[in-house]
This record gives C-alpha cells, sequence and structure tokens, in this order.
C-alpha cells in the first residue's frame, strides 16, 4: 500500500469515527429532549390534578353557601358550620375519593357532628390517618428524648472542666464545647446534634422532610402528599 493510500484509509476511519460520534451525539441529545418533555408533561398533569384537589376540597364550603343563600340556614349556623373547612384535609377528599367528599359535605354543612365525622373519617381513610400519627408518634418521642437530655445535663454542675451530660473530665484528647447552655464532650454534643434534627419520613402516602425538633413542644411537621397519589387521582 502506497503512502496516499494510507492516509486515503486514516481519514476515512477518522471520518467515520466523527459521524459515529456524532450519531451519538445526536441521539443523546434526542433521548434528553424526550426526557424533558415527558418532565414538563408529568409537572403538567401533576399541576392540573393539584388544582382540582383544592377545588374538590372547597366544595363543602360551596355547599354550606348554597344553603346559606337558599335561607336554609340563618346567619349564626352559617358562622358556627363555616370553622368545619378548616377541618377537611386534602387527605380526605385524595385519600377518600367520593366517600370522603361526600362526608366532608355533610360535616361541614351540619348533617354530622364531629364525633360522627371523626369516626367515619377514620373508616374511610384509617391507613392515611395511621400513617401521619406513626410520623406524629416518631418526632414526638425524639422531642421526648431531647427533652429529657436537655433536663439531665442541666441538672449537673455547671464546669468548663467537666461534661455536664456523661461527667467526662476535659483533657488535650477530651474538649469540652458549649452548647446551648450546656457544656458537653464530643460525644455528647454529637447526640445533642442528633437530637435536634428529626431525619424526615418517607412513607406509602407522605413525605416529611427533615425538620428541627424543640424541647418546648413546637416542633412543626409538614406533611407533604406523595406526588404519585395526586397525579393518578
Amino acid at each position: 500500500m502506497g503512502y496516499k493510500s494510507v492516509l486515503r484509509g486514516a481519514s476515512s476511519s477518522l471520518n467515520a469515527a466523527a459521524r459515529g460520534a456524532d450519531r451519538a451525539s445526536r441521539q443523546a441529545q434526542r433521548e434528553q429532549e424526550k426526557e424533558e418533555r415527558e418532565i414538563a408533561r408529568y409537572q403538567e398533569k401533576l399541576a392540573k390534578k393539584a388544582a382540582a384537589l383544592k377545588e374538590k376540597q372547597a366544595k363543602p364550603l360551596h355547599n354550606l353557601k348554597d344553603l346559606f343563600a337558599k335561607g336554609k340556614v340563618d346567619r349564626k349556623t352559617y358562622k358556627n358550620l363555616e370553622r368545619r373547612q378548616s377541618e377537611i384535609s386534602p387527605d380526605l377528599i385524595l385519600f377518600g375519593k367520593r366517600a370522603g367528599l361526600t362526608l366532608a359535605s355533610r360535616y361541614v354543612t351540619g348533617k354530622v357532628d364531629k364525633k360522627t365525622f371523626l369516626e367515619q373519617q377514620k373508616e374511610i381513610i384509617g391507613d392515611v390517618i395511621d400513617e401521619k400519627d406513626e410520623i406524629v408518634k416518631l418526632a414526638n418521642s425524639q422531642e421526648k428524648e431531647l427533652k429529657d437530655f436537655i433536663k439531665k445535663c442541666g441538672k449537673s454542675k455547671k464546669s468548663t472542666e467537666k461534661c455536664s451530660c456523661c461527667g467526662k473530665t476535659k483533657s488535650f484528647f477530651k474538649r469540652i464545647k458549649e452548647i446551648d447552655g450546656l457544656n458537653l464532650c464530643g460525644n455528647c454534643v454529637r447526640d445533642y446534634k442528633q437530637l435536634l434534627v428529626f431525619d424526615g419520613f418517607d412513607g406509602e402516602f407522605f413525605i416529611v422532610e427533615q425538620i428541627s425538633i424543640r424541647s418546648d413542644g413546637k416542633s412543626k411537621i409538614n406533611f407533604v402528599i406523595k406526588n404519585e397519589h395526586i397525579v393518578n387521582s
């Protein structure tokens, strides 16, 4: 094979490799665009379903307003029943479906009392309520642990030379750190910081993101319904 033939062969190989790389690049771009379109469609569907859920959740109050407009309930009764709307959770409407919406309307319009409402709600969405209760129980348990930790370590005589929790003496290798009014060694600082944060929860119905735990009982849990339940409703 001559010199020019070798060059032509090398050039052809390079061109083929470049064309292959170009095809792979276009394919990857098409796949990325397809994925972006799917995500956009999913987000649009989620937004529509969430808006529809919000409308359904407001329906019991609309029914009450309709009764008031027709003179079937007086103003005082209307004001008293109106407060019940805040007790209607999206959980009941979403997971309870038609039965949940019917119960919500009956409660807000005064057809059933609170005791009956809670009993029937438990029958309709018992699994959902149980999961929420489990999350609250876990957070409350950690809150109690934090409170007990502070109470236990706060009883010790304050000293910058000893850990007010486990009593370890300060040394070159064991430093004592002041945190929130407590003088703690490294291990106790770690334990204390772990108690200050609830790692969250990923259940069947809800997701709870990481939250700060407070010893005064005012920790706030934000329950977020999983998107797949909303999209598939």
